[in-house]
């Protein structure tokens, strides 16, 4: 499945003293950046798309969605612990639900890895992160649950009418 998205993108002056990208991360590189730069000052958002980017399932991201529990959920549990003393509970579990959510889509997915991906997803339902969405989810994509829709699908059809001599 191909699409073109508009997507946020992160510019900064350079006189903030932030470096653009951490190159350690693999992904969430322009996370990591919204991050720092809404650290050290006021963030502006500018109505226009500037930059359409194509994804496909062959990029490097519909590829590599496992790298999200790799590299970018230790960055972001990192930025949640630095900003504790600023952060609500409520507004730590929403990010981290997010996080869960998002890294528990990407490894049914990918690697049609169930029981990882049920794990991150129930962390995101206990943290109140979209419950019934997270819960559907696990529900659709378990394993047998699409052979069986298929099957239903079969049985469901119209059979082809025999002509009658």
């Amino acid at each position: 499945h191909d699409s073109t998205r508009g997507l946020t993108m992160p510019t900064h002056r350079r006189d903030l003293g932030i470096h653009p990208f951490n190159d350690k991360l693999r992904v969430g590189e322009d996370r990591d950046l919204w991050i720092r730069l809404a650290s050290n000052g006021s963030v502006a958002l500018v109505p226009d798309v500037l930059v359409q980017i194509s994804i496909s399932g062959t990029s490097y991201m519909s590829r590599n969605k496992d790298l999200v529990a790799v590299d970018t959920k230790p960055m972001i549990e990192g930025h949640i612990e630095a900003f504790s003393d600023v952060l609500t509970l409520r507004e730590r579990w929403r990010a981290l639900g997010k996080l869960y959510s998002e890294i528990g889509k990407g490894l049914s997915s990918v690697h049609q890895d169930h029981s990882g991906s049920r794990r991150y997803l129930f962390m995101a339902i206990l943290l109140g992160y979209q419950r019934w969405d997270s819960l559907r989810f696990i529900v659709l994509t378990a394993p047998g649950i699409r052979q069986m829709k298929e099957a239903i699908k079969r049985a469901s059809r119209p059979k082809p009418k025999l002509a009658s001599s």
